[in-house]
């Protein structure tokens, strides 16, 4: 009997044992489906079929709850991040597009970088250098001798001239003679390098500067005559024009007392020590400094030949009846073109220049003391003009 009684409790037993198994088993069954559904309509279901079957296992009312909550905090988790993941996504693929195009373009800047490395290295700077100094050593030949060429043409030297043009007047020079290269500068100058569009952007040029605003309808006369061949008018015109822009630099950079009178030295003076006082190989400062006191203000004596052909005192006073002609008007206005670049980069800052003129007449007045203390006669004696 007692064994037949163990054997049935234990039988119970066996049964209690297999019910609480497969309620167990139920219940992991259960979680596993709540950590593995990710779709909303499943969450849906998840939670309803999770309550039921948590109720049937009869799990205690806290655990449902919880179980509720973390499910519901893992939807609104999946609803709040959805926006952005499809926000971001479109900005991710066009991201990615430009990662590739840029590693595409680094890719070519590091090929255009090894060509440039290959060309550099293929490249003499040491012969290039040699070519670029040989270059600048026969531009500045070319230029020294054109200078000197140019002068003894009588013709006032001007910045805009190029340098094969320089080389063709000394080629000509040496093996055709003065008077040839003389004859074909003047045509070459007239016809070609000065001609309609290059004098009318000159005359431009002196319109936009302020202070020459008093003189411009007399200018742009003296172009507009010169480009109808009103040369007898032209002439005198810019021969005056020249001494006034001048004598007005002379005043307002203060080169002499506001009562003091000026004269040839003052002028000479101005213009040798400031406003044309660049001696480098490639400024015709001096040349034009030469040109204006010897052929512009040369002396002349009545009744005698003249011996400038653009002497300003001889064409003014009536001496000198045959000055209107084309060439002579082109010097006029090349002449006047050269002083009003120096004069306008000198009133950019007109007090600098004052200083400057101040220390250059310092200078020339101890070299005076020297040269009187030496007993030596000064350089520039001038006979005084008869008119």
């Amino acid at each position: 009997m007692e064994e037949k009684e163990r054997r049935e409790l234990t039988a119970r037993d066996e049964e209690q044992l297999e019910e609480i198994e497969m309620k167990e088993a139920r219940k992991h069954e259960v979680l596993d489906e709540l950590e593995g559904n990710k779709e909303d309509a499943g969450q849906e279901k998840m939670s309803n079929g999770t309550e039921a079957m948590i109720r049937s296992v009869t799990i205690p009312d806290e655990l449902v709850e919880s179980l509720k909550q973390i499910a519901a905090v893992r939807e609104r988790a999946v609803q709040a991040i959805l926006p952005a993941i499809q926000a971001i996504s479109p900005v991710a693929q066009a991201l990615s597009k430009q990662i590739l195009a840029m590693s595409s373009f680094f890719e070519s800047i590091g090929a255009i970088g090894q060509r440039i490395q290959e060309t550099l290295d293929s490249f003499d700077f040491k012969e290039r250098l040699i070519s670029l100094r040989e270059w600048a050593k026969e531009a500045e030949e070319t230029t020294l001798s054109f200078k000197t060429i140019v002068v003894e043409l009588g013709f006032p030297p001007h910045n805009f001239m190029p340098m094969y043009s320089r080389q063709r007047v000394i080629q000509l020079y040496e093996e055709k003679g003065i008077e040839y290269t003389k004859r074909f500068l003047e045509r070459y100058m007239c016809m070609f390098v000065y001609d309609k569009e290059t004098l009318i952007e000159m005359c431009n040029s002196w319109q936009r500067a302020e202070w020459l605003e008093k003189r411009s309808s007399i200018i742009n006369t003296v172009i507009e005559g010169h480009l109808n061949g009103y040369y007898r008018l032209t002439v005198p015109a810019m021969l005056a024009q020249i001494e006034g822009v001048l004598v007005e630099g002379i005043l307002k950079l203060e080169a002499v007392a506001p009562d003091e009178r000026i004269q040839y030295e003052h002028q000479k003076s101005f213009l040798g020590q400031f406003l044309l006082g660049d001696k480098g190989s490639f400024s015709f400062d001096e040349q034009i400094e030469e040109f204006y006191l010897n052929t512009v203000l040369a002396n002349f004596d009545r009744g005698k030949e003249v011996e400038s052909d653009l002497s300003r005192h001889a064409i003014l006073h009536g001496e000198d009846v045959s000055y209107g002609t084309k060439i002579n008007s082109l010097k006029g206005i090349l002449i006047f073109d050269y002083l009003f670049d120096k004069l306008n980069d000198a009133y950019k800052d007109i007090e600098e220049s004052k200083l400057e003129i101040k220390r250059q007449k310092e200078i020339a007045q101890s070299k005076k003391r020297t040269r009187n203390a030496s007993g030596k006669k000064s350089k520039g004696y001038r006979k005084k003009s008869n008119g």
